[in-house]
């Protein structure tokens, strides 16, 4: 069986390698900008999160669920400021995208597979890098949810390789692609200094 990590290796390499990326590791992130962006992930969280669970996709994941968690974390971070962050044109496209594979289990659990052990792994080493409380970042069983979404992309990939790997790959160019938006507007914020 073909290794999805292996598979999707370079698209994973040139997110974790985006200069936002850098900001977020360095301490330093400016605490709109970082609200910005976990306003933006709410979005996209929430998206994901509705068509999931409407496929019974998150039922062996049990409090897996992110979407509110990075809104109140984005409201924490947010407060008195008016008014509230912009959508960025990549967080728009992929709730579009989302809603065009909403009926496709496979193609949805490509995107659970990256965002959520995304957040259960790099996301706990940027946990205690940036402002707020990051309860997104929270998980009571890492473990098991690792096991989970592991054994059930598994599955997928066993039936179906070819479009999960492909939409693996899409879910990372999103990603990417709001890191990019992300470093644009850090700039917006650093002038603003």
């Amino acid at each position: 069986m073909i290794d999805i990590r292996e598979a999707t290796k370079e698209q994973h390499r040139n997110a974790e390698q985006q200069e936002f990326v850098k900001i977020l590791m360095s301490g330093q992130i400016h605490s709109r900008l970082y609200a910005s962006f976990l306003y933006n992930l709410s979005h996209c969280y929430a998206a994901l999160e509705k068509w999931s669970q409407y496929q019974g996709l998150l039922d062996r994941l049990p409090d897996i669920a992110r979407a509110e968690k990075l809104a109140h974390d984005c409201q924490d971070l947010w407060v008195r400021i008016t008014p509230q962050p912009n959508i960025t044109d990549s967080t728009e496209k992929y709730i579009e995208h989302i809603d065009t594979i909403r009926t496709d289990p496979a193609k949805l659990f490509a995107h659970v597979y990256v965002r959520y052990l995304g957040d259960l792994y790099g996301g706990q080493m940027i946990k205690t890098k940036t402002p707020g409380a990051n309860t997104y970042l929270d998980f009571n069983n890492s473990k098991e949810l690792i096991q989970v979404i592991r054994e059930t992309i598994n599955g997928y990939m066993e039936t179906d390789a070819a479009v999960v790997i492909a939409e693996a790959k899409i879910c990372f160019e999103y990603a990417t692609e709001l890191f990019k938006e992300m470093y644009d507007l850090e700039k917006t914020y650093t002038m603003q200094r």
